[in-house]
């Protein structure tokens, strides 16, 4: 490598000081620097301020070693595998300092620290609470036409850690598939450590037309080859998430990411190379682990038809973090009615993927191969949020309450307060997107609260007159549970309910809602979908079962997600 900036992993991770700053780019289960954060710590580095979107594995790792001080964040769980638990902990007991950003006020005070400004615009969510947790203004009257806006103060990064595709022998860093918010922490700090898969010849970078992102060796600080650095997390172009290993370092607190056994690591790397035509729903029906769905349609499937009658062939629908039901009614509408449907996969980082089953090991890798172009998180957020050309969002959550705000931040009780993952991106979205859909899985008083504990997502601007005013698409905020359907009444500004499943009564529905319910005297039933289309979403799309796990709880749960990776081992190793 002809570039002076080549360093052994030791070497790069030595360049972070205790008392540092310092992002972890990639996100969830995805190209985390996995290798450098172990690094770090064998440094004996303490007193770090963690900056991260999704926090995670990497927050856990920290976290265990107590080498945190304080946490700025979006959100932090670990995905299917349940909420991250010393994350939980730290902030549960006031253990660790934090700040709790939406994504756009992070992404905001991020390009105001690279345009060396005190502080930049955006547009918050007026009714979320989540602005009292980070360093913003929530409302500034704008100068020119008087709107009423927000200002974040800028954040600038003492380092970032990332782990890239490639480097050339240059010095130049690749990133392949989704960016997440790697070019917002790259551009705000004031060093750059990389780990990448191998160095390839100068020439070799941006190939790929799907547009990889190309970080110039001016401003990278030091690069370490290390295969496998993101392990047990995925690298596009080189391996896929080891789910198994994750499944194991998540039953441990603190999380214990593990090397690759040979075995393991030859399984990742195959199955990076599966395409779309190999992960055919065929291929994997004979692999799976559980007898065939057949009989009378299941309360997730009704869900599922309900959620995906609400697309249309020019919708555009974001996915995000723990919504397998949400991706299953996205491919169902794709399927059979609406094969126009643009996705915003991988967290809004794969645009437009093509068709594909619902998988768990191969989904992200599939999405990436098959995407009309790749981008970062602030860049689908800037072409197609901020813009206001996402039609629809769906969201879970852990309270809705009868204002049809939601709640995935904290929950609490007479004697303390219980940490959930956190709002993300949420904030803004409710009132940008065209439509809000929310969904809860197992309806109770818990669930359906009178008011929310934390107002984190949730409309203010809510009837079609103050949406026009405010230059906002028009749109329905609606909910299904398991019971029941419920719309926000833009009069009222509170839900009302709309269809009854079938086979519930409405006494069923009061007993598990808690406030008044309002309905109509004559109450229809929720629609139910054909023997046909049942089929399809059985045999087809989600042949294995994904749309299962936001259903059940604890071992049941555990059963069908060790099926779903038995079934995919299997598979990935007859190809």
């Amino acid at each position: 490598m002809k570039s002076t900036k080549l360093r052994t992993l030791e070497e790069l991770a030595a360049q972070v000081q205790s008392g540092d700053s310092v992002a972890f780019c990639g996100a969830l289960f995805h190209r985390l620097p996995i290798a450098l954060t172990k690094a770090v710590l064998q440094q004996k580095r303490d007193q770090l301020h963690y900056y991260g979107w999704s926090g995670g594995i990497t927050l856990e790792i920290l976290l265990g070693a107590k080498a945190i001080r304080k946490i700025s964040f979006c959100f932090s769980s670990l995905d299917l595998f349940g909420l991250a638990p010393l994350f939980r902990k730290a902030l549960e007991e006031e253990t660790v300092e934090f700040e709790e950003w939406s994504s756009i006020a992070l992404m905001t005070a991020l390009r105001a620290a690279q345009s060396k400004l005190p502080s930049a615009v955006f547009r918050p969510a007026p009714g979320s609470d989540i602005y009292d947790r980070c360093p913003v203004v929530r409302e500034w009257q704008e100068p020119f036409d008087g709107v009423k806006v927000g200002f974040a103060r800028a954040v600038s990064i003492d380092v970032c850690l990332l782990h890239a595709a490639r480097a050339d022998e240059d010095g130049n860093v690749e990133i392949l598939g989704a960016q997440h918010l790697d070019e917002s922490f790259l551009g705000a700090s004031k060093r750059r450590l990389v780990t990448v898969e191998e160095i390839v010849p100068r020439g070799e970078l941006g190939k790929d037309a799907k547009g990889s992102l190309i970080w110039p060796r001016s401003l990278v600080d030091g690069i370490a080859v290390v295969p496998g650095g993101a392990y047990p997390s995925s690298s596009p172009g080189y391996y896929v998430s080891d789910y198994r290993n994750i499944q194991d370092g998540a039953r441990q607190t603190p999380f214990v990411a593990e090397a690759p056994s040979p075995e393991r690591l030859a399984f990742v790397r195959k199955a990076e190379t599966i395409t779309h035509r190999q992960a055919s729903a065929p291929a994997l029906r004979r692999h799976r682990k559980s007898s065939p769905i057949t009989g009378p349609v299941r309360i997730e499937e009704i869900m599922i038809y309900w959620m995906a009658s609400h697309f249309a062939n020019e919708s555009i629908c974001s996915v995000g973090a723990v919504t397998p039901m949400a991706y299953t009614a996205y491919a169902m509408a794709r399927k059979t009615h609406a094969p126009g449907l643009t996705i915003l996969g991988v967290n809004a980082g794969c645009i437009d993927p093509l068709e594909r089953s619902m998988v768990l090991y191969l989904g992200e890798s599939l999405d990436t191969k098959g995407s009309a172009y790749w981008c970062g998180g602030d860049h689908a957020w800037y072409r197609f949020y901020l813009p206001q050309r996402v039609t629809h969002e769906v969201v879970s959550s852990a309270q809705i309450d009868q204002f049809g705000w939601s709640n995935t931040v904290e929950v609490k009780s007479a004697t303390r307060k219980v940490r959930l993952p956190g709002q993300g991106g949420m904030a803004e979205v409710a009132d940008i997107a065209q439509s809000l859909l929310f969904y809860l899985p197992r309806q109770s008083k818990r669930g359906l609260v009178e008011r929310v504990d934390f107002r984190g997502v949730g409309r203010t601007f809510l009837n079609d007159e103050e949406r026009d005013a405010a230059n906002l698409p028009r749109g329905v905020v609606a909910l299904i549970t398991n019971l029941a359907t419920f719309w926000v009444n833009p009069v009222t500004r509170r839900l009302e309910l709309a269809t009854l499943h079938p086979g519930v009564e409405l006494s069923e529905v009061i007993e598990n809602t808690g406030f008044p319910v309002t309905a109509p005297s004559e109450i229809p039933e929720t629609p139910v979908p054909s023997a046909e289309w049942l089929v399809t979403l059985r045999e087809d799309v989600d042949p294995l079962g994904l749309r299962f796990l936001e259903t059940v709880t604890g071992a049941e749960r555990n059963e069908i997600l060790e099926k779903i990776m038995l079934a995919e081992e299997d598979f990935v190793a007859g190809v």
